[in-house]
């Protein structure tokens, strides 16, 4: 295998001069560059990046935990994330944990093994695991700092770099839109209750409720995991338990599509007689059938967002004092709540 001596020897040049062309750390002369890359060419030659990067500390890599790779919403989040990293000379590491805390935490630990510069994290821990939070805020790995941005979850609080949504404002604009559309008897189709995304989402729902001046009632609430089959279960447990109910809020687009799945087994017809709006803006919102009204988070900025916050703080460019990015949300109508309303697809994530 040829080593950065035989390019310099091929070429005629120092070694500092092949170093300063593979790295573009100093001013190299086209002539001179040239004859280095021909005689890289020639021998076949393949820089050493981990050799490289173990004498200047920085990697150049990066990890990333998610949730589930089965989640609908991730896959948009990690090719932003994907894009923005390579075209800054970042590798990544991709885990997920699979919504299981353990898991999670034994990714960290992973990542930390490879020595990566640092971590976004879509984390699962419950919001009672401060301790947790406060660790990931100071992370360390052969005595460098490992830096952590927080996806979705607003962990600024820790001293965690946040980029995520206004959860709160997004399940109020949800319930606000179907109580305006002439629903009174509001049924959730929830996260799991440990999430402060899913928490922040009702406190929405409840809002909204109490400004139009209805009651807030628990037993309009059916908690599932994010999937479609638990949307799916959770909506036959409330059509099963016999809650009466004209509108829907789904904490997910995927759990939505569940919830339309088992109302079309019940005959029950969306919109005339329930109308639903689900949460993300996934491309299936825009293939159900009806199309599903829902609350759209930009997902591929996200993770283009959370890859620039990160390498900011590797690279010491991060704005002093900035800890939070919070990610514009709106309204998407379509035919699960407005029959007339066109049903284009979504392509632009596709």
């Amino acid at each position: 295998m040829a080593t950065i001596k035989d390019v310099a020897k091929r070429a005629g040049v120092s070694i500092s001069t092949v170093s300063n062309v593979l790295n573009s750390s100093k001013y190299v002369s086209d002539e001179l560059t040239q004859k280095v890359q021909a005689a890289i060419a020639d021998l076949h030659y393949r820089v050493d990046v981990t050799a490289r990067n173990m004498k200047i500390r920085n990697t150049k890599m990066i990890g990333v935990i998610v949730s589930s790779f089965h989640i609908i919403f991730v896959p948009q989040v990690m090719n932003g994330i994907q894009k923005y990293a390579s075209e800054h000379g970042y590798q990544i590491l991709f885990y997920s944990s699979d919504f299981s805390f353990e898991k999670e935490k034994h990714c960290v630990s992973l990542l930390l093994d490879h020595k990566v510069d640092g971590i976004i994290l879509n984390s699962v821990a419950s919001y009672l695991e401060k301790k947790y939070f406060r660790e990931l805020a100071s992370l360390t790995a052969s005595h460098k700092k490992v830096y952590v941005v927080s996806l979705e979850r607003n962990l600024s609080s820790y001293g965690i770099f946040s980029v995520h949504v206004n959860n709160f404002l997004g399940g109020k604009i949800a319930t606000k839109y179907l109580l305006e559309g002439g629903c009174s008897h509001i049924a959730v189709i929830s996260g799991p209750k440990i999430h402060d995304v899913v928490y922040d989402r009702l406190c929405g729902y409840r809002a909204a409720l109490e400004d139009a001046g209805l009651v807030y009632d628990t037993s309009m609430i059916e908690y599932g995991d994010y999937t479609t089959l638990s949307g799916y279960l959770a909506m036959k447990r409330i059509i099963m338990n016999g809650i009466q109910f004209d509108g829907v809020f789904s904490c997910n687009d995927q759990m939505a599509i569940g919830v339309l799945k088992a109302m079309k087994e019940n005959r029950i017809d969306c919109p005339s007689r329930v109308k639903v709006i689900g949460f993300d803006n996934t491309y299936v919102s825009s293939i159900a059938v009806p199309s599903l009204t829902t609350i759209n988070v930009p997902k591929v900025r996200m993770g283009t967002v959370a890859a620039q916050k990160l390498t900011e703080m590797i690279e010491g460019t991060l704005p002093s004092g900035e800890i939070t990015y919070e990610i514009p949300i709106g309204l998407v109508q379509r035919t699960t709540t407005d029959p007339d309303k066109e049903n284009g697809i979504e392509l632009e994530d596709w």
